[in-house]
């Protein structure tokens, strides 16, 4: 859940490789505002809008590794 007034979000998951790819399904409305991964190391993931959202937003993810 990326809280409602904050831009990033740090996402941590051992599955995580720096060749991976990240899909983000949002849950509840993004309020017209993309979502995308700004940046991944092994392990972990950051996501972020360039906005803050009014409401948090709920979101999956899937990881593909290549």
């Amino acid at each position: 859940v990326l809280p409602a007034g904050q831009t990033e979000l740090k996402i941590e998951n051992y599955k995580i490789e720096n060749s991976s790819v990240i899909y983000l399904i949002p849950q509840t409305s993004t309020q017209n505002h993309t979502v995308y991964v700004k940046s991944k190391t092994g392990g972990s993931f950051t996501i972020a809008v360039d906005q803050p959202l009014n409401t948090d937003l709920n979101l999956d993810y899937w990881i593909v590794n290549n």
